[in-house]
């Protein structure tokens, strides 16, 4: 999943809990005293909120804008263990949904919304959220997990110790569970066509590409790819496709970025970037062509894959300002190549 955790956040002074990319259009951040939403292109704001202590949300429609989130229990109001629904257009609360454990993460595709609980993770099927089914955790308090976006078939995969586990989330069967590294998985991560999946352990220095099998049937992951990262040990943040899933985007507590040739299996590129600070990254929904970083600063910032000359260019840069209320959109340098 596309989040943030608290080792990230300690690592910068800032009022953010939580951040975001939802949709590939939108930032999302879950602060110290409430919400605030950004559109990446063009920038602004769109929506925010001053409702208390944010830990997770989510953006579930555009028009109208529903989102949801969940709190951290500051506020009594704002349990760890409670969705709250909001139309953010009318400003009023739809619903609320409230679970036994805490929740640790949300996600949702087209069909399907997704709540990674302490030791389950519960499956609704959207656009009325309707409760389908829950599946136990191994790994209880691990809010690793991941969702297809798109595809012909609904997947869920999520760890079990340094195995991962598939799900089909149309017939709720288990499609197999396949060792992928000797230590426990830290990141784990779908294709954009549904066509590979892609996993990282806690040692941070392999990434393993496994192509997935369209049939039906166990033993349906099938490694493909290994890269080498580096040699020291670092925890990995994100995993990204891009490209119609032939470049591999990775982002870890290291400053550099790497972006993988899924075909010829090697580094295409690097981006060191100057503070020591983890990223998130995605693709712009208007423009596939460019990569979108995200920093607990917060920062966000806006660059391009030059498939011709092997690098990332910089386009620009939007610095927001949450104890000033203001944002400022740049076109300067923010990395080096």
């Amino acid at each position: 999943m596309n989040l943030v955790d608290r080792e990230l956040l300690e690592l910068v002074d800032s009022d953010v809990l939580f951040f975001k990319l939802c949709l590939n259009e939108f930032v999302t951040f879950g602060l110290s005293d409430g919400i605030k939403i950004y559109r990446i292109d063009p920038f602004e704001n769109v929506w925010e909120g001053r409702i208390g202590e944010i830990k997770l949300v989510e953006v579930l429609s555009i028009s109208p804008c529903r989102i949801a989130f969940v709190g951290t229990g500051k506020d009594p109001s704002l349990s760890p263990r409670k969705i709250i629904f909001y139309n953010t257009t009318t400003s009023k609360k739809i619903d609320d949904l409230s679970f036994p454990k805490t929740i640790l993460s949300l996600d949702l595709n087209e069909t399907r919304f997704i709540v990674n609980t302490f030791d389950k993770i519960h499956i609704y099927e959207t656009p009325k959220f309707e409760f389908q089914t829950s599946i136990d955790k191994e790994t209880k308090g691990n809010n690793i997990c991941a969702l297809s976006k798109v595809g012909t078939r609904n997947l869920l995969a999520f760890p079990k110790k340094n195995f991962i586990q598939v799900y089909d989330l149309d017939s709720y069967e288990l499609c197999c569970s396949v060792k992928c590294h000797n230590n426990p998985i830290s990141c784990v991560g779908f294709g954009l066509n549904q066509s590979y999946l892609v996993t990282s352990s806690i040692i941070g220095t392999c990434i393993r590409v496994f192509e997935i099998n369209k049939n039906n049937n166990n033993n349906n992951l099938k490694k493909i790819k290994e890269f080498k990262r580096g040699t020291r040990k670092a925890k990995i943040f994100q995993t990204s496709f891009i490209f119609n899933d032939k470049y591999l985007l990775v982002t870890s507590k290291h400053k550099t970025i790497h972006v993988f040739d899924i075909e010829k299996e090697k580094t295409f590129c690097k981006l060191h970037l100057k503070p020591d600070i983890p990223r998130i990254c995605g693709i712009s929904k208007n423009n596939e062509n460019q990569i979108i970083l995200i920093t607990p600063e917060p920062n966000i910032l806006i660059y391009q894959l030059d498939v011709k000359n092997k690098k990332l260019v910089f386009i620009k840069s939007c610095s927001i300002d949450f104890n000033q209320e203001e944002q400022e959109e740049k076109g300067e340098k923010g990395g080096k190549n």
